[in-house]
């Protein structure tokens, strides 16, 4: 019998490297349509109603947008599955738990930092994208005629150089999955901090000196005498 607690934990790993690359990728796919360009915590000046100039973020932030979930949920989570998935593998030839025996603690650590992260990556792009929307729909002003953030997808030339088609699709994905990666990583951080309380529950159930625990008898008369 294989133990849930590692099916589940496998499983959301699985998800968590899922969800990394749901959030690395729109995020990479922007940034090469606008040739490496950060449109996150622009400045847009509208000119006329259909003309405006643009000084675009630092790309810095975008670069962490994109990298962060690769590596700190993408990869990680990927290894972690395998070991899981090997754990479960061993569990099941052996036919007996061997959670107890598995690291708790650095995961604890790790996924408590990934949870963080992008947690911090999914507030990143949520402000950017609401201050580049507030920019592009102050255009009102001018006489633009585009009154949703999504309207600009496409419709207007932000260069020739540049792709403007799904931008805002993509960052509302990005934002969306950073929220739903935090929430998993946050349940496996909690996860591994249940096997470490089940390990230490069945440690101490089993807590007995070796001079008194040689035969059941001897263990049932040590825990009947009286304490000092």
């Amino acid at each position: 019998m294989v133990d849930t607690h590692l099916v589940v934990t496998g499983a959301l790993y699985f998800f968590g490297s899922v969800s990394g690359l749901a959030v690395a990728i729109p995020i990479g796919l922007t940034l090469i349509g606008f040739d490496g360009n950060c449109l996150l915590y622009n400045d847009v000046v509208w000119e006329t109603n259909t003309t405006f100039t643009m000084t675009f973020g630092a790309n810095g932030i975008c670069h962490f947008a994109c990298y962060m979930p690769l590596a700190g949920c993408a990869l990680y989570g990927c290894g972690m599955t395998v070991y899981y998935m090997y754990a479960i593998w061993v569990e099941y030839r052996r036919g007996s738990s061997i959670g107890s025996q598995m690291w708790v603690m650095p995961w604890i650590l790790l996924n408590s930092l990934v949870a963080v992260l992008i947690f911090a990556c999914g507030i990143l792009i949520a402000i950017g994208l609401a201050n580049l929307c507030s920019s592009l729909l102050a255009g009102e002003h001018k006489g633009s005629h585009i009154d949703t953030c999504m309207g600009f997808e496409g419709n207007i030339n932000f260069g020739s150089t540049y792709n403007s088609a799904r931008f805002y699709t993509h960052y509302m994905v990005a934002m969306v999955c950073c929220f739903v990666s935090c929430l998993t990583w946050a349940t496996l951080a909690g996860l591994a901090f249940l096997r470490l309380r089940r390990n230490q529950i069945e440690r101490a159930g089993t807590g007995v000196p070796t001079e008194c625990a040689t035969s059941i008898n001897d263990y049932m008369r040590f825990a009947n005498e009286p304490a000092f």
